[in-house]
């Protein structure tokens, strides 16, 4: 009698279990797409710009999808300047031909496409720094030999502020066409590790990143020391394999940016070197956008190169 009444309450529970399930639909809820904005223009290149679109959490589409279908244009502060059409060439990709950004003028974008917000934007190209690469040496580590740059940086005394970034190039890579500031450049970096105290860390975990940051303020006197070291081998790549450099030059490039540009690669790195991870455990990673009606970036910058 007794198992019978542990059977009967088994029954019993196991049919409350049950009774007690159902499928959940997840609402995403409503969702407005936006254009996001990828252009990083210098005096080296005619202006180009990449368009493509956000996604939905629920969608099934996990690569960018280009908005190819948009009037974009471009206008500057000079009154006497035309504003200037883009014309789509390929892959969301916009191009005003002819047409080369200058130092020290204001650009301004807009961008229009059928489903979306509007777009607007705007920035300027800084003049290049002063920049004197005054030793180059080898020196060791636990890894091997590396070599280390130590600069200076003259101080213009306008009471403005400098924003540098510095990595290593190869000539393989086109150094006017390539963007120093895609995904694409930032997998082939080398790795760099600064030994001056003012440049900017981007991880507190990790001393190696791929760019070294740093702010020259304008208002203080004297001269800037910047020193860092790369610790690749100039001749092999991550594999092992000979790589394509014996071919080419291997270049230090010192980045004079715009502000929001310089924020904008800070976060991308910080993005990259924590290997893109967003969960419940951890706090969102945001990149930096000053893209008005959408995301993105809209920079400018100036380049010195160096040969090594």
């Amino acid at each position: 009698m007794k198992d019978l009444k542990v059977i009967l309450f088994l029954f019993i529970l196991i049919g409350v279990i049950t009774s007690c399930q159902r499928d959940i639909d997840i609402e995403y809820g409503s969702f407005e797409s936006k254009l996001v904005v990828n252009s990083t223009f210098n005096p080296d290149s005619v202006f180009t710009i990449h368009l493509s679109k956000t996604g939905s959490l629920g969608s099934d589409k996990h690569n960018i999808e280009s908005v190819n279908y948009a009037n974009v244009f471009i206008s500057t502060d000079d009154p006497l300047d035309s504003v200037r059409t883009m014309y789509h060439s390929e892959n969301g990709q916009y191009i005003a031909y002819n047409y080369y950004p200058e130092e020290n003028k204001t650009y301004f974008l807009e961008a229009h496409a059928d489903g979306f917000p509007s777009v607007y934007a705007s920035n300027a190209i800084p003049d290049k720094v002063d920049i004197t690469l005054y030793d180059t040496t080898t020196v060791y580590h636990t890894q091997g030999q590396a070599l280390q740059f130590d600069l200076t940086i003259d101080n213009d005394n306008n009471n403005t502020s400098d924003f540098l970034i510095y990595d290593i190039v190869n000539t393989n890579r086109s150094v006017k066409g390539n963007n120093p500031f895609s995904v694409e450049g930032w997998l082939e970096a080398q790795w760099l590790s600064s030994t001056s105290s003012d440049t900017d860390r981007v991880n507190d975990s990790d001393n190696l990143q791929t760019k070294i940051f740093q702010v020259h303020n304008g208002q203080s006197s004297g001269s800037l020391s910047s020193s860092f070291i790369t610790y690749e081998d100039f001749d092999k790549s991550t594999n092992g394999d000979t790589t394509s450099v014996q071919n080419g030059k291997v270049m230090l490039r010192i980045m004079s940016v715009s502000e929001d540009l310089y924020n904008y690669s800070k976060s991308i790195e910080y993005y990259k070197l924590n290997d893109n991870v967003n969960s419940n455990q951890t706090t969102p990673l945001e990149i930096f956008s000053n893209v008005e009606g959408g995301y993105g970036i809209f920079g400018g910058y100036s380049q010195t190169l160096f040969e090594l």
